[in-house]
């Protein structure tokens, strides 16, 4: 990949697609899923989860990067070692439910099953159930230099920060809309921020006191176009691709200049493996407009988090080192802490998103994110986490959510939302485990062949073109569960048909969510080359399943972007839903009370609401069944 007279990177793919290796041109440096060059894939584990991610340079001989992870039963990243200077490796513990509560940092244990004697650093979380920090530690070598609590009102905005031991830091305060107008400084928390947005709930002013800090413009795709350091002086421009990347900026002091006027001053490379995978960045110095005076390159860790920059011949020239919820430290070449800014301007920080060197703010293209105390500074705008604020669902060592937008599992959480809006809520419940059952069932998830069509199209067509839905294999596994769940609902099975009914929905949302994607090489999803939004949009892990599910960019294989491939899901899925409800109009009332009143034949308005708990596990959810087809 390159330009007309320049290579940036070159790939190696399976033959399913999947990307292998990742070369960058100039320094040499590799990251590949065979690191020890013996074709054995020894960087993933057996269900595709990276276990080491090695940057080396095969000209040289030196590893110029890399880290090894381990994990638990359920998936959780245990431990993550960095194999390139000493102090740095990271333990981590969870919850029942699977939320990060314990941080440690200094050298694993041979076992890896902790940090050796006392951590250099540590953090611990206490969590309410919607994920709020109610208690928040931090230690140095044992002492504890922050004693932490947070007061939350009944919509998570946190409304209070009280410290017994450490600094208090300012108290955020939210407008009506739920906008964090007064925050921490990053830099400095006891000290406030005050933040103003438009009417689309966009930052567009930052203030200290009667000082500006920042200044921001948005176009009306949603995408900021320009922004003011006023520390700095410099008006900053940014330029996209279709897929939300920046790939050129241009800074001037004049504020009046018109963009098409003003020297560029960084153009950027991207990978295909992710997003916000950055793979270099030219600098233009000398204002002669181009951007041919300085090359630096990118290398990450496992959670996209860029970790090292390096120049043209492969040299390290600067380091960085993340808290689990974003906050960063800049070391030297030499691991040596550097200051309390990037030497080399570079922005692209944690999990690769842009970090605002006037706020310490991060920009996950739709809201702003206060990495000092982990939450975003506007509610999620698709309202698709019961808690708005959370970053990742408390899951930030595993999880990445490149466009503010976190999402909940499609399969169980949207469906039961959807459809409470015609089903009573235990109804809907029913729908939703039928949904999410297509995925936990032996017999129909993704993990096995025998699954594979009801989550992709099989066989897969050639050249990946996409089928229309009835010719599809997930379009014909849709209309067999549809009809069969009417004819349980006709008879009388209530519970079996709202069931079976929500086992279609799966099929249905899967073509609409991912297209063409293929499925596994053996007994794994194939994680290279599945969305980042499949079944939870922006996790790097399914919830249920805890399968890695790597996100490569933010389009399906038919190039559908990710929003609108959620707005798709979710008008196809409420349509099926009023479709069943229309083909259902003559079934039982004793069914048919199970939809809201407004939904209900005048026939059945006067029956009681019949409750659906004795069917909350149907008879039909039994191992070695063909749940669509009989």
């Amino acid at each position: 990949m390159g330009d007309a007279s320049d290579s940036y990177v070159a790939y190696k793919y399976l033959t399913t697609g999947r990307i292998v290796e990742e070369a960058c041109a100039a320094p040499g440096a590799r990251l590949s899923c065979h690191p020890e060059c013996d074709n054995s894939f020894s960087a993933l584990d057996r269900f595709g989860r990276v276990v080491d991610q090695k940057w080396y340079d095969h000209g040289a001989s030196e590893v110029r990067d890399r880290y090894r992870y381990g994990y638990d039963r359920a998936g959780n990243r245990l431990y993550r070692e960095n194999t390139t200077t000493s102090g740095k490796d990271e333990f981590y513990g969870y919850d029942a439910i699977n939320r990060l509560i314990a941080f440690d940092r200094g050298d694993l244990n041979a076992g890896k099953t902790a940090i050796s004697g006392t951590p250099v650093r540590e953090e611990d979380w206490t969590l309410d159930p919607l994920g709020n920090w109610p208690g928040y530690v931090q230690k140095t070598s044992g002492t504890t230099d922050l004693d932490q609590s947070r007061t939350h009102n009944k919509v998570n905005e946190i409304t209070a920060i009280a410290a017994t031991t450490g600094t208090d830091w300012a108290d955020p305060v939210h407008d009506r809309a739920g906008n964090m107008t007064t925050i921490p400084k990053p830099a400095s928390p006891a000290d406030p921020l005050s933040c103003q947005y438009d009417a689309w709930n966009r930052l567009v002013v930052v203030m200290d006191g009667q000082t500006l800090v920042g200044q921001y413009q948005y176009d009306g795709l949603n995408r900021r176009i320009r922004g003011y350091a006023e520390t700095l002086e410099t008006h900053v421009h940014y330029f996209y691709n279709s897929g939300w990347q920046v790939l050129e900026t241009r800074e001037t002091g004049t504020p009046s200049a018109p963009p098409e006027t003003v020297q560029p001053k960084h153009q950027y490379a991207w990978s295909l493996r992710y997003i916000d995978a950055p793979i270099l960045r030219d600098e233009n110095t000398d204002a002669d407009g181009l951007c041919d005076d300085e090359r630096l390159y990118y290398l990450g860790d496992a959670n996209f988090n860029v970790t090292t920059l390096v120049n043209g011949d492969g040299d390290a020239v600067e380091h960085y080192v993340y808290e689990p919820y974003g906050q960063v430290t800049f070391y030297d070449d030499q691991w040596e802490i550097s200051g309390t800014e990037p030497s080399y301007g570079n922005t692209c920080l944690y999990t690769g998103r842009e970090s605002d060197a006037e706020t310490r703010l991060q920009q996950y293209r739709n809201r702003y994110y206060q990495p000092t105390l982990g939450v975003f500074l506007c509610r999620d705008p698709m309202a698709s986490d019961d808690n708005p604020y959370r970053y990742v669902g408390n899951s930030p060592i595993l999880c990445v959510d490149p466009n503010g937008l976190w999402g909940r599992d499609i399969h169980k959480g949207w469906t039961v939302r959807w459809a409470k809006m015609y089903f009573l809520s235990d109804a809907a419940d029913v729908v939703g485990n039928g949904d999410q059952w297509v995925d936990s069932n032996p017999d129909t998830g993704p993990l096995t062949s025998a699954g594979w069509p009801y989550h992709f199209d099989i066989p897969t067509p050639a050249n990946h073109v996409l089928h229309r839905f009835d010719a599809d294999s997930r379009g014909k596994k849709f209309n067999a569960s549809f009809d069969r769940s009417l004819s349980l609902m006709n008879r009388g099975d209530c519970g079996d048909a709202f069931f079976r009914f929500g086992m279609a929905l799966h099929p249905m949302q899967d073509y609409y969510a991912h297209g063409n994607w293929e499925p596994a090489v053996g007994n794994s999803l194939e994680a290279g080359i599945h969305p980042g939004w499949y079944d939870e949009h922006n996790r790097d892990g399914n919830t249920s399943a805890k399968i890695p599910i790597r996100v490569r960019d933010n389009r399906n294989s038919v190039g559908i972007p990710g929003l609108e491939r959620r707005m798709l899901t979710h008008q196809h899925t409420r349509a099926a839903i009023e479709k069943w409800i229309s083909k259902n109009w003559q079934a039982p009332c004793r069914c048919l009370c199970w939809l809201v009143p407004q939904f209900r034949p005048k026939r059945c308005s006067g029956q009681a609401d019949n409750p659906p708990s004795e069917y909350a596990v149907p008879a039909i959810a039994k191992s070695g069944y063909d749940y669509f087809n009989t």
